[in-house]
């Protein structure tokens, strides 16, 4: 049996165009992976895996490449792994179920914080829970006991990113009745004790 880490190593050490396109297709899968609970962000996983693929190919022509070529993959995985977390740090790049679960307060706990994260297996395993949360999120998107523009704040808000200032000129409000909107949204959300308990069954199975 061939060992793909070493021929992705000796193919990537040598420069190799084909080399190169496996392992960003190896890594996108890694990169997808870690970035399962941030739907507003798997845009970015490709830019994510080009400059990790950047900084690989200038480790491997400067002699720092992995002590173990035998473990090549995971020493990549790693380098698109700390190129995916610094993209989740950036300012509007939170958690977009962070406030689910939590007050109104601006508490900055999210219930998902390092589930996906902190994981080392295989990039290209089944996600627990997977098909769970995409489930849950669209009964979120479809919840009837969200008005529209409710809808629209949540929905719009925390999958896609859009801004507090971008939903207020979409939809001719004031900022702050968008935070309105936002809060009374969550609350009926919150309220259904159904929807809660399923949330926390996403949550075990994508932290097994």
């Amino acid at each position: 049996m061939p060992d793909l880490d070493l021929e992705l190593y000796q193919g990537c050490y040598a420069s190799s165009t084909a080399a190169y396109q496996a392992l960003g297709r190896y890594l996108l899968q890694a990169a997808q992976y870690h970035l399962a609970t941030y739907p507003h962000l798997l845009a970015d996983a490709e830019d994510c895996v080009q400059e990790a693929l950047i900084n690989i190919y200038q480790a491997l022509q400067s002699g720092r490449g992995p002590n173990q070529p035998a473990k090549f993959r995971s020493w990549c995985t790693a380098i698109v792994i700390f190129r995916v977390k610094d993209l989740k740090r950036k300012p509007g790049n939170r958690n977009p179920l962070i406030s689910l679960d939590q007050p109104t307060d601006g508490a900055d706990n999210a219930l998902f914080e390092s589930i996906v994260d902190d994981k080392t297996s295989d990039p290209g395993t089944v996600i627990p829970g997977a098909q769970m949360l995409v489930d849950f999120l669209l009964q979120i998107r479809d919840h009837p006991a969200l008005s529209t523009s409710e809808r629209t704040v949540i929905w719009e808000g925390y999958m896609n990113g859009v801004t507090t200032a971008q939903l207020a000129e979409q939809l001719g409000k004031t900022p702050n009745a968008i935070t309105l909107l936002r809060k009374h949204g969550l609350d009926k959300l919150r309220n259904d004790k159904a929807l809660m308990a399923q949330l926390q069954e996403i949550r075990q199975r994508m932290g097994e």
